[in-house]
């Protein structure tokens, strides 16, 4: 599903092709590095894609009023992600696409 009319999305993927659990947060900050919204999840196993349809509002970010964006109009995200060591990493076979049952 989209965003509804007006929101920022912002969404995650995971693109190694291997199994593994990892917790992130995602956060927005506004010029003056200040955490203004922040969300967290978990990627688990094959998941390929974690996120929020409507993370915040674009006109909060668009407000200049509010400080989000810089002077060159850049708006600052962190991603930070911490892969959960109680789960290891299994790696794709190849092989178990040519084992039919």
């Amino acid at each position: 599903s989209e965003a509804r009319e007006g929101y920022l999305s912002l969404h995650l993927r995971h693109c190694s092709g291997g199994y593994a659990t990892a917790s992130f947060e995602v956060s927005v900050l506004d010029k003056y590095q200040s955490v203004r919204h922040t969300k967290k999840s978990t990627l688990r196993n094959s998941v390929t894609n974690r996120g929020w349809n409507n993370f915040c509002r674009r006109s909060s970010i668009l407000d200049q009023s509010k400080n989000y964006l810089d002077d060159n109009g850049t708006l600052a995200v962190i991603v930070s992600i911490k892969r959960d060591s109680a789960c290891p990493f299994v790696p794709n076979n190849p092989m178990s696409r040519m084992i039919t049952g």
